[in-house]
């Protein structure tokens, strides 16, 4: 298979997410990734291992394409590696596929390890912290490759604090993952992925996804959580949150994960100096 750019096959590589446990991109020559889906079902650990030697369990041959079947940390995987050409460079589209079943199948008599709890917030249902710090800089390279904008929208409840107060932890809880699902209604797939930073902080990462888009989809969702009945203690109550959105392009001169969530951190902030319950 031969693509002008990277972004030629990524309607080929939604389609093969949707049907595969993860998708991969990586330059055949430096093995550097050019692309990752990076599911929560994956190894982090193990990443960089697809582009070297794979601990093959069987292997076979045809026209350059290779199957193999790994085990890695009891876990095992089938590893699919399908040579292509992406602006006359030579690459690899990897494919990782894990069991279907809950729990993963293992090997050597070992009990399975559970990886999918690995980057999922137990509370919210969402990505954890961990997903935010391996994916948001795959996601950024991706984007700048390509000459694309990468969004993110960084969500704070406001007056949190006075929730667990006045109502109790096991409320404080309850808005957490009522707020996680409303953010999911607003968020398909294939736009972009949502990530518990901590506390009552979340972050929704939009690539591919310009400012204007971003900032729509904010006001979206500070209007949906304000609108929307929330019940503690029998009592009806209505909370609201702040965001700030940032979008970069790669002539943004930021480098790096840490720089672009500073810089959404500050319009949070901006945001609740303002008197809260905004988006900037």
């Amino acid at each position: 298979m031969v693509f002008n750019t990277l972004s030629d096959m990524m309607s080929l590589i939604r389609v093969l997410e949707s049907v595969t446990t993860s998708v991969y991109v990586l330059d055949s020559n430096c093995n550097q990734m050019v692309y990752g889906s990076f599911k929560e079902s994956d190894d982090a650990a193990n990443l960089e291992n697809l582009g070297s030697e794979l601990p093959d369990l069987h292997t076979t041959f045809h026209s350059n394409l290779s199957f193999s079947v790994s085990c890695v940390n009891s876990v095992v995987s089938t590893i699919t590696k399908i040579p292509i050409v992406i602006n006359k460079k030579s690459c690899f589209l990897i494919l990782v596929q894990h069991p279907k079943k809950e729990g993963h199948a293992s090997c050597g008599g070992e009990p399975a390890d559970g990886h999918g709890t690995a980057f999922t917030d137990f509370l919210t249902k969402l990505y954890n912290r961990r997903y935010i710090d391996e994916r948001l800089p795959i996601d950024m390279q991706s984007c700048f490759e390509l000459d694309q904008p990468l969004s993110i929208l960084f969500i704070d409840i406001d007056y949190f604090k006075n929730v667990n107060d006045q109502n109790g932890h096991v409320a404080g809880d309850q808005v957490l993952r009522e707020i996680s699902l409303l953010l999911q209604k607003h968020l398909s797939k294939k736009s972009g992925w949502i990530a518990r930073y901590g506390g009552d902080e979340i972050l929704i990462c939009l690539p591919g996804r310009g400012s204007y888009f971003a900032r729509g989809m904010a006001h979206r969702i500070r209007d949906s959580i304000e609108n929307h009945v929330f019940c503690l203690g029998g009592e009806h109550v209505t909370i609201t949150c702040s965001i700030g959105v940032q979008t970069v392009y790669k002539n943004s001169g930021i480098t790096n994960i840490s720089e672009l969530i500073a810089l959404a951190d500050k319009k949070l902030y901006n945001a609740k100096h303002a008197g809260r319950n905004k988006v900037f």
